[in-house]
């Protein structure tokens, strides 16, 4: 099932350079177990480089960096460490780590032209990322949840473990013998997706077992459907669009094109309209965006102004629909 995944939904081709991100944990070492395998077969023939990003966040940090190492060397792989500046941290560390570990993998995959940059996401993160979406009020795209490829820092990201689980992992590195670490912060249910983690999947898991197996089958779904929403969201952008003020934070559009439309597709329009405006994406939830169509589409008049994420509003008046970044309510300018 990897070696499909990697050809098909990941489009690795053969002879392809792989890098492996490797933290030390069940998944990523069985992955890392499981590509090696692949990689001897001759109509393959990958070439792996292991890479491991040590964030030295915690006292721990560097003797799992070795263990990666270590195991590297015993399958006879190279094997690219990097290490972190913990004093560069934001305040939100998590989103610091993750963002600089990205940015490392990335670097390391261009010194090396490889193809890509493989992880060890499986169907059990992805089911947390849906859960947690949902909790979010996400639309489409976020139902899609983690996508089998993705560009990230100028580098293809892969993930051919979403039709896999983290039981499946850990089955896999006790059969052949090797340890693994355990980051104590998986532990910490203060965090919401720990929460889901540790609390409500077991439950899922008892209803309806084995959809972490599954689930990409129904995420699948979803990011055909989010992309073709995308698509046709940015053909009415196109046809509505209004030559905007030179100068301003702003979009115009034509409000009688935009009424036309799909609902749907119109609420998708406002939320590509809002992020090129600067709003946060993940703050763009689906019920305001929803609400803003509705004011689009419906037969009042009047003006009316919507607020969205990140100080980004939308302001329908009779024959136009006008979005602003830095500017909240009130009367137009």
């Amino acid at each position: 099932m990897l070696s499909r995944a990697l050809q098909h939904q990941c489009q690795v081709t053969p002879h392809a350079t792989l890098i492996v991100a490797v933290s030390g944990g069940a998944d990523s070492l069985a992955l890392l177990a499981a590509l090696s395998a692949l990689a001897r077969r001759p109509h393959l023939a990958y070439t792996i480089r292991v890479a491991h990003v040590n964030h030295r966040l915690r006292a721990e940090a560097e003797q799992e960096a070795q263990q990666v190492q270590h195991i590297a060397q015993q399958l006879d792989l190279p094997c690219d460490t990097v290490a972190l500046d913990p004093s560069a941290a934001t305040s939100n560390t998590s989103a610091w780590a993750r963002r600089e570990r990205y940015r490392a993998l990335a670097q390391i995959a261009e010194e090396h032209s490889a193809h890509a940059v493989v992880t060890a996401h499986h169907g059990t993160d992805q089911l947390e990322t849906l859960l947690l979406n949902l909790m979010r009020g996400t639309g489409t795209a976020g139902l899609a949840a983690m996508r089998w490829r993705k560009r990230v820092y100028g580098c293809d990201v892969i993930r051919p473990l979403l039709n896999q689980t983290h039981q499946a992992c850990v089955q896999l590195c006790e059969s052949i013998g090797w340890s693994w670490v355990e980051d104590p912060s998986n532990g910490q249910i203060s965090q919401r997706r720990n929460r889901i983690r540790a609390q409500l999947l077991p439950v899922v898991e008892q209803i309806a077992p084995g959809l972490d197996a599954r689930i990409h089958r129904m995420t699948d779904q979803l990011a055909d459907l989010s992309q073709f929403l995308s698509l046709s969201a940015q053909d009415l952008i196109e046809e509505a669009q209004r030559t905007a003020d030179a100068g301003t934070a702003s979009i115009e559009f034509d409000r009688s094109v935009l009424a036309a439309a799909h609902r749907v597709v119109v609420a998708e329009a406002i939320r590509k309209s809002a992020v090129q405006l600067g709003a946060p994406a993940r703050k763009l939830n689906a019920s305001t965006l929803t609400a803003a169509a509705r004011a689009v589409m419906d037969s009042h008049r009047h003006p009316r102004t919507i607020e969205l994420a990140g100080d980004v509003t939308v302001r329908v008046t009779s024959r136009t629909v006008r979005m602003d970044a830095g500017r909240t309510g009130g009367e137009p300018q």
